[in-house]
């Protein structure tokens, strides 16, 4: 008997061993899939599949979940072009009850607008009480922002959260904008956020920030109509996602 083999993969249950999950995405139809799904992506199947086993091995929660979940959500990663690598792949594998799904955030909503070609680049920024931030709309609209460095250096100390705000240059170079209030982001919060006994739960607890710049990207590329891609499109759609 080989003690090194992986354990049988069984979808309905949890996942026995990261080995048995590279073991199913290594079969010849399997990887034909992703090599199908990441094919404009620029990331190889192998790679992928390693990445993919690595994040799932340093995730216990996620370990959790039934196989079947832990594969449709990497499914789901290949489907946007995404490693699950965190902040740097604009991507997470997280445990929703007994499932798997895949998280992605603003960096990763970027990344996918940005390869499609629908923008050149983007960014997003909180702001803080203390920051000198002024934005117009109209004819000549524009956003001014500097942080405040403290007062240690003759500024402001930095306050709470006040604002959000995401900038996207398109093809030709023209910027778009859009900024959020911190009411406004507790609004969409309240609405879409997962509840227990009435009380917020979720990423929105743990990784308020984070999910306050992935809602303003949200709203921006709702006004950038170049945003077609399938892929991103699919993200956007919160199919995958806590926020919709």
């Amino acid at each position: 008997m080989n003690d090194n083999a992986p354990a049988v993969f069984d979808p309905r249950k949890p996942l026995p061993s990261p080995k048995a999950l590279a073991t199913v995405l290594e079969q010849e139809d399997r990887k034909a899939e992703l090599a199908a799904l990441l094919e404009e992506t620029g990331i190889s199947p192998e790679r992928f599949i390693r990445t993919v086993v690595h994040a799932v091995a340093k995730s216990p929660d996620v370990m959790k979940c039934t196989g079947a979940s832990i594969l449709l959500a990497t499914l789901d990663a290949a489907r946007m072009g995404l490693e699950p690598t965190g902040q740097y792949g604009g991507a997470y594998l997280i445990r929703r009850g007994n499932e798997a799904v895949m998280e992605v955030d603003w960096r990763g909503f970027i990344r996918m607008a940005t390869r499609s070609g629908a923008i050149k680049r983007a960014t997003a920024s909180p702001v803080y009480a203390g920051d000198m931030f002024e934005w117009e709309e109209g004819t000549a609209p524009r956003i001014f922002h500097r942080p405040t460095q403290g007062p240690a250096r003759g500024d402001q100390e930095r306050g709470d959260l006040t604002h959000v705000y995401a900038i996207a240059w398109l093809p030709d170079g023209t910027p778009q904008f859009r900024v959020m209030t911190r009411d406004e982001v507790n609004a969409i919060m309240a609405r879409t956020s997962s509840k227990q006994s009435g009380k917020v739960v979720g990423p929105w607890v743990s990784d308020y920030i984070a999910m306050s710049l992935k809602t303003v990207v949200r709203q921006l590329f709702k006004f950038i109509p170049a945003v077609y891609n399938p892929a991103l499109q699919y993200a956007l759609s919160g199919r995958t996602s806590w926020h919709r």
